[in-house]
């Protein structure tokens, strides 16, 4: 876990919050898979 995320640890987030965040997560990995994939194509 990088450094820059320990705040999800200490503070208490809201759901919304964490969810948003691990939304964002998951959509620039599916954006990078679909680069990736077209770059290969």
């Amino acid at each position: 876990m990088l450094e820059g995320d320990m705040w999800l640890l200490k503070e208490p987030v809201h759901l919304g919050i964490l969810v948003d965040y691990l939304d964002r997560l998951l959509a620039a990995e599916t954006d990078m898979t679909a680069e990736n994939e077209a770059g290969t194509g």
